[in-house]
Protein backbone atom coordinates (compact mmCIF):
# COMPACT_ATOMS: atom_id res chain seq x y z
CA UNK A 1 0.00 0.00 0.00
CA UNK A 2 0.80 3.30 -0.02
CA UNK A 3 0.74 5.49 2.98
CA UNK A 4 1.43 9.78 3.89
CA UNK A 5 3.29 10.22 7.38
CA UNK A 6 2.79 13.89 8.12
CA UNK A 7 4.44 13.87 11.63
CA UNK A 8 4.61 17.68 12.65
CA UNK A 9 4.64 18.63 8.98
CA UNK A 10 2.69 22.02 8.48
CA UNK A 11 -0.21 20.57 5.95
CA UNK A 12 -2.79 23.21 5.91
CA UNK A 13 -6.33 21.87 5.77
CA UNK A 14 -7.36 21.03 1.76
CA UNK A 15 -3.94 21.74 0.78
CA UNK A 16 -2.88 18.84 -2.05
CA UNK A 17 -0.92 16.39 -1.00
CA UNK A 18 -0.34 14.68 -4.15
CA UNK A 19 -1.97 14.98 -7.76
CA UNK A 20 -3.03 12.18 -10.33
CA UNK A 21 -3.00 12.82 -14.13
CA UNK A 22 -6.71 12.78 -15.43
CA UNK A 23 -5.59 10.69 -17.99
CA UNK A 24 -4.66 7.77 -15.13
CA UNK A 25 -7.71 7.81 -13.73
CA UNK A 26 -10.20 5.22 -14.22
CA UNK A 27 -13.46 6.61 -14.69
CA UNK A 28 -17.53 5.49 -16.50
CA UNK A 29 -15.79 8.45 -19.10
CA UNK A 30 -12.97 6.66 -20.17
CA UNK A 31 -14.67 3.38 -19.99
CA UNK A 32 -17.41 4.65 -22.33
CA UNK A 33 -14.86 5.55 -24.72
CA UNK A 34 -12.78 2.03 -25.13
CA UNK A 35 -13.99 -0.76 -26.89
CA UNK A 36 -15.76 -2.87 -24.09
CA UNK A 37 -17.61 0.87 -23.83
CA UNK A 38 -18.96 1.07 -27.43
CA UNK A 39 -19.69 -1.79 -27.56
CA UNK A 40 -22.41 -1.93 -24.53
CA UNK A 41 -23.22 1.70 -26.02
CA UNK A 42 -25.05 -0.34 -28.72
CA UNK A 43 -26.65 -2.85 -26.81
CA UNK A 44 -31.32 -1.93 -25.93
CA UNK A 45 -30.96 -0.68 -23.41
CA UNK A 46 -26.96 -0.47 -22.75
CA UNK A 47 -26.38 -1.48 -18.84
CA UNK A 48 -25.04 1.50 -16.48
CA UNK A 49 -22.10 3.38 -16.71
CA UNK A 50 -20.51 1.48 -13.71
CA UNK A 51 -21.68 -1.42 -15.44
CA UNK A 52 -19.11 -0.41 -17.73
CA UNK A 53 -16.76 0.51 -15.69
CA UNK A 54 -16.93 -2.89 -13.98
CA UNK A 55 -16.73 -4.85 -17.23
CA UNK A 56 -13.15 -2.30 -18.26
CA UNK A 57 -11.91 -3.11 -14.74
CA UNK A 58 -12.56 -6.92 -14.97
CA UNK A 59 -11.26 -6.76 -18.70
CA UNK A 60 -7.89 -4.09 -17.94
CA UNK A 61 -6.62 -6.78 -14.79
CA UNK A 62 -6.12 -9.67 -17.17
CA UNK A 63 -5.00 -7.45 -20.41
CA UNK A 64 -1.60 -6.38 -20.13
CA UNK A 65 -1.91 -3.58 -22.70
CA UNK A 66 -4.95 -2.13 -20.99
CA UNK A 67 -4.08 1.59 -19.66
CA UNK A 68 -4.98 0.44 -15.99
CA UNK A 69 -3.57 -2.76 -16.21
CA UNK A 70 -0.71 -2.68 -13.30
CA UNK A 71 -3.20 -0.28 -10.97
CA UNK A 72 -6.09 -3.17 -11.40
CA UNK A 73 -3.48 -5.87 -11.07
CA UNK A 74 -2.50 -4.73 -8.15
CA UNK A 75 -5.34 -4.42 -6.20
CA UNK A 76 -6.57 -7.13 -3.94
CA UNK A 77 -7.45 -10.73 -5.18
CA UNK A 78 -10.58 -10.62 -2.97
CA UNK A 79 -12.84 -7.26 -3.33
CA UNK A 80 -13.68 -5.55 -0.15
CA UNK A 81 -17.04 -5.75 -0.08
CA UNK A 82 -19.56 -8.28 1.61
CA UNK A 83 -21.04 -8.93 -1.64
CA UNK A 84 -18.31 -10.88 -3.01
CA UNK A 85 -17.33 -12.72 0.29
CA UNK A 86 -18.39 -16.28 0.17
CA UNK A 87 -21.65 -17.66 0.66
CA UNK A 88 -20.71 -19.15 3.89
CA UNK A 89 -19.24 -15.91 5.08
CA UNK A 90 -22.61 -13.66 3.77
CA UNK A 91 -24.69 -16.12 5.83
CA UNK A 92 -22.88 -14.64 9.12
CA UNK A 93 -25.03 -10.97 7.68
CA UNK A 94 -28.31 -13.16 7.80
CA UNK A 95 -31.31 -10.99 9.01
CA UNK A 96 -29.57 -7.73 8.67
CA UNK A 97 -29.72 -5.04 6.79
CA UNK A 98 -26.19 -5.31 5.39
CA UNK A 99 -27.19 -9.28 4.57
CA UNK A 100 -30.22 -8.11 2.89
CA UNK A 101 -28.24 -5.41 0.73
CA UNK A 102 -25.31 -7.64 -0.19
CA UNK A 103 -28.39 -9.99 -0.91
CA UNK A 104 -30.08 -7.84 -3.67
CA UNK A 105 -26.68 -6.53 -4.93
CA UNK A 106 -25.71 -9.76 -5.89
CA UNK A 107 -29.14 -10.09 -7.41
CA UNK A 108 -28.85 -7.18 -9.28
CA UNK A 109 -25.43 -7.91 -10.50
CA UNK A 110 -25.82 -11.22 -11.64
CA UNK A 111 -29.30 -10.61 -13.85
CA UNK A 112 -27.66 -7.41 -15.56
CA UNK A 113 -24.18 -9.50 -16.18
CA UNK A 114 -26.67 -12.38 -17.78
CA UNK A 115 -28.59 -9.84 -19.72
CA UNK A 116 -25.33 -7.86 -21.36
CA UNK A 117 -22.32 -10.09 -20.83
CA UNK A 118 -23.34 -13.24 -23.79
CA UNK A 119 -24.13 -10.01 -26.14
CA UNK A 120 -20.49 -8.81 -25.90
CA UNK A 121 -18.09 -10.40 -28.29
CA UNK A 122 -15.52 -12.64 -26.69
CA UNK A 123 -12.79 -10.28 -26.03
CA UNK A 124 -15.35 -8.42 -23.66
CA UNK A 125 -16.82 -11.31 -21.72
CA UNK A 126 -15.78 -11.89 -18.44
CA UNK A 127 -17.07 -14.13 -15.40
CA UNK A 128 -19.55 -12.83 -13.04
CA UNK A 129 -17.00 -12.98 -10.48
CA UNK A 130 -14.89 -10.70 -12.30
CA UNK A 131 -17.61 -7.88 -12.29
CA UNK A 132 -18.61 -8.88 -8.67
CA UNK A 133 -14.86 -7.92 -7.99
CA UNK A 134 -14.19 -4.83 -10.21
CA UNK A 135 -17.36 -3.80 -8.42
CA UNK A 136 -15.93 -4.11 -4.79
CA UNK A 137 -13.02 -2.52 -5.94
CA UNK A 138 -14.89 0.25 -7.41
CA UNK A 139 -16.77 1.09 -4.29
CA UNK A 140 -13.80 0.99 -1.98
CA UNK A 141 -11.70 3.13 -4.09
CA UNK A 142 -13.93 5.56 -5.90
CA UNK A 143 -13.89 9.49 -5.30
CA UNK A 144 -16.11 12.23 -5.98
CA UNK A 145 -15.76 13.71 -9.54
CA UNK A 146 -15.43 17.33 -8.06
CA UNK A 147 -11.89 16.24 -6.69
CA UNK A 148 -10.66 15.53 -10.29
CA UNK A 149 -8.64 18.31 -11.34
CA UNK A 150 -10.20 20.39 -14.48
CA UNK A 151 -6.93 21.59 -15.32
CA UNK A 152 -4.72 18.90 -14.64
CA UNK A 153 -3.34 17.52 -17.78
CA UNK A 154 -4.86 15.22 -19.78
CA UNK A 155 -2.61 13.18 -21.80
Amino acid sequence: GVCVFTADAAIASGAAIASVPASLVMSVGASALRAVGRACSALTPPPSPEFVLWLDMAAGRRDPAHASHLYLAALPDVAPDCASWSESDRALLAGTDVGAAAADSIEVIAAEHARVVPLLEAIHRVSLDDVRWARGCYLSRRFPPRLLDAAAPRR
